[in-house]
């Protein structure tokens, strides 16, 4: 069963007098009309297909607008975990333990001051939003100026737990000027709620 007949089609169109009626036009007549015949079978053709390519190029904007702002997601996202994971491990590395007596005792050991001079007082911690303030007050007796120097400067320059030194008092020897009979201070450091 052919198109034409399942539609009745051939009885309609009467396709044996359109070709007559072909094969009587002159021979100019007969190429326009075979010309013409082509460019409405090209248009029939083309225009579903040109239809299509311009809806393509429209998603294909789309998914490439998507890929970008996928691709900034992930770059963000990655960022974040990343800031995350170091802010867990600071976690880890000051939970469970004084990591304010921790760094002065091996900075004090690092710069040759003998720990039985050392004296901590425990400050009350302050809660913040996010995070907690925790202080001690630490008294030296009798240790050189030098050494005092070098102990506040590695202090400072921690890196392992950031540490704010408050409330520096010196007080020298009066015999030598070179030992500080009591020096004291404040060590200040937060830990995440």
């Amino acid at each position: 069963m052919s198109f034409l007949s399942k539609f009745n089609l051939g009885d309609r169109l009467q396709l044996d007098d359109l070709y007559n009626t072909f094969l009587g036009l002159e021979k100019k007549h007969q190429i326009l009309a075979a010309v013409g015949g082509v460019v409405v079978i090209l248009l029939v053709l083309a225009l579903p297909v040109k239809l299509v390519s311009s809806k393509l190029g429209e998603k294909e904007a789309d998914y490439q607008d998507y890929a970008d702002m996928a691709g900034e997601f992930y770059a963000l996202k990655n960022e974040y975990d990343l800031q995350k994971s170091r802010i867990e491990n600071v976690t880890k590395q000051v939970k469970g333990r004084d990591p304010l007596k921790q760094v002065l005792i091996s900075m004090a050991d690092a710069v040759g001051v003998d720990r039985r001079k050392i004296d901590f007082s425990e400050n009350s911690p302050v809660k913040g939003d996010i995070f907690t303030e925790l202080s001690k007050d630490v008294t030296i007796q009798n240790i050189r100026m030098d050494n005092a120097i070098k102990l506040i400067s590695r202090l400072d320059q921690n890196e392992e737990v950031p540490i704010k030194i408050t409330k520096l008092n010196l007080k020298a020897n009066s015999r030598n000027k070179m030992i500080i009979r009591t020096m004291s201070f404040t060590l200040v450091t937060y830990k995440p709620n």
